[in-house]
């Protein structure tokens, strides 16, 4: 059996070699390769024993997943691919009694853990079973729920374990009233889970916050900044809330002068995400078009996709972006886009990209790459520094390596600046 997931997301390559396969089992290369470690590599060696001219998938079953709805599905494919089908078959979506059965059983799991790991009797009710029931519903079926069980729940329990606020040896019992996830000791004290998921994160959050407010003059990106925190609540309550939740693009575009501080809000954002539950590590990964492009078809992709790994879990931020591919006549920068805007969509939920350069190139580039269009929606100007800024970045710098500033000398910073 060959398994397509998410085939919707594919593009024309693929979908190319797919409809070969599927008409004659057979898809000839136009070029001869080799394989290292599962990746083709194009090759120019004659000698060479192992060269693949061809892709095999004769005697094999084809079986294509998604979660979209059908019509899509059909339509991204295509006739030529579709007309190939043996069967569509839709699965329907859990009932109500399906998902409560699905979040109580892991709601006795939890339980044995929690006895297991952390030496504590976690009791819950259907008030905890049904809020988990509505994350069946809104976050990616049963994943989504054993990764909240496991990175939200559990963990939680664990740092309030740790923390003593939860005694060893004790039965507390784990609710959920209003989209918030509250633990009852034997005493009745009541204590809220976000306060303790939260502690360690608010602490780095703290300090991200005041370096973002310490940063000189970039006023409406700064706004923007602190009111991802806030839309992510909202969105956050509205799942608590059995609301559907809207999906939010992070992906960003940067544009302005060199010197204005792209590259510096860039490592904050990443910091500023991971801090407030969007990224799992915040770290951030800077590139250019050397980084992604390769000098062969085939291996652009495979760069490509192997910068956008090392980044996944914070910012990939990819200076010059328009530099990728001004034209249509560089196959190798369509393609590095190609395999950025699948990787885009891929690790929504674990990546932010942001794109950055001059404004009238960038622009220029977005409109002409549809893909990236669709899938950025956040455009962030930042302006140059003026006279007055700048020289508070002056002095901001002297006083960092202990100078003394003379009025003279800020005069002739202006008339430098000017």
């Amino acid at each position: 059996i060959v398994v397509f997931d998410s085939p919707e997301k594919a593009g024309v390559r693929e979908l190319n070699i797919s409809q070969q396969l599927l008409e004659s089992g057979i898809c000839k290369l136009d070029k001869r390769y080799i394989s290292e470690n599962g990746v083709l590599r194009e090759t120019t060696g004659v000698l060479l024993s192992n060269l693949i001219s061809e892709i095999s998938a004769q005697n094999k079953f084809f079986v294509f997943l998604s979660n979209q709805p059908q019509n899509k599905v059909l339509s991204a494919l295509g006739n030529k691919i579709t007309v190939h089908f043996g069967d569509v078959i839709v699965l329907d979506s859990f009932s109500k009694d399906q998902r409560e059965n699905i979040a109580f059983a892991e709601c006795q799991k939890l339980s044995e853990k929690s006895h297991r790991n952390l030496h504590i009797d976690v009791t819950f009710d259907d008030a905890l079973v049904e809020a988990l029931s509505q994350i069946i519903l809104e976050n990616s079926g049963i994943k989504g729920l054993k990764n909240f069980t496991e990175n939200v729940l559990y963990k939680t329990l664990t740092e309030m374990v740790l923390q003593q606020a939860i005694v060893a040896n004790t039965r507390v019992n784990l609710t959920s009233c209003k989209g918030e996830y509250i633990v009852t000791n034997s005493s009745g004290v009541k204590m809220n889970l976000a306060d303790y998921v939260q502690d360690s994160n608010k602490k780095e959050l703290d300090v991200i916050k005041k370096e973002l407010d310490n940063i000189i003059g970039l006023k409406k990106v700064k706004d923007f900044i602190f009111d991802l925190e806030t839309n992510v609540k909202i969105q956050k309550m509205r799942v608590a809330s059995g609301l559907p939740k809207a999906e939010i693009s992070m992906h960003m575009i940067f544009t302005g002068n060199p010197g204005t501080g792209k590259t510096t809000i860039a490592r904050i954002v990443a910091q500023f995400l991971k801090s407030i539950g969007v990224l799992s590590s915040g770290h951030l990964k800077e590139v250019t078009r050397a980084d992604l492009v390769g000098q062969y078809l085939g291996e652009t992709a495979q760069k490509t996709n192997s910068v956008i790994n090392s980044a996944l879990g914070g910012v990939l931020f990819i200076d010059e972006a328009y530099s990728l591919c001004r034209d249509a006549g560089d196959p190798f920068g369509l393609e590095a886009i190609d395999a950025l805007v699948k990787g885009m969509e891929d690790h929504r939920n674990d990546l932010v990209v942001i794109l950055a350069g001059y404004e009238k190139e960038m622009l220029e580039f977005i409109d002409s790459n549809p893909g990236i269009e669709s899938r950025v929606k956040h455009k962030m100007y930042f302006e140059s520094y003026n006279t007055e800024e700048t020289k508070e970045i002056f002095m901001s710098m002297a006083n960092a390596n202990n100078l003394c500033v003379t009025s003279g000398l800020l005069d002739k910073v202006a008339i430098k600046i000017n």
